[in-house]
């Protein structure tokens, strides 16, 4: 999949757990922890917005390794390794896409869930 609003949308949802606003309620387009917004975060082409799923990750004890050569090749390979073994990989030639295309990896694997214990911690 390529960056942009779809694939946003995917990972916010599937990875951080962001919900679409109901406009007849007079909410804003998605929520997230309490909070409306009217645009998506553009995670798959900023990388301070990407990287809030990195640290997502990691503050689920979820291991992630980033390896680049943007200079001899333009490709990212981000990995995601659980605990248990588990392991997501994703490639592009961004390292915001690489990290997106990783974590649906990860939550098709099992590697990032949301779950009511996750959010606890």
């Amino acid at each position: 999949m390529e960056a942009g609003d779809e694939l946003d949308w995917l990972v916010l949802h599937h990875v951080l757990d962001w919900k679409r606003g109901i406009a007849a309620f007079g909410e804003a387009p998605y929520r997230w922890q309490s909070q409306e917004y009217t645009a998506l975060w553009p995670v798959s082409h900023d990388l301070a917005c990407a990287w809030r799923i990195v640290d997502h990750a990691i503050q689920r004890d979820v291991a992630v390794a980033v390896w680049g050569e943007p200079a001899k090749t333009p490709l990212w390979r981000v990995t995601f390794t659980h605990p248990s073994g588990s392991v997501a990989q994703g490639e592009a030639a961004t390292l915001p896409l690489a990290i997106c295309r990783a974590a649906l990896r990860a939550v098709e694997v099992a590697v990032l869930v949301k779950t009511s214990e996750a959010s606890e911690k």
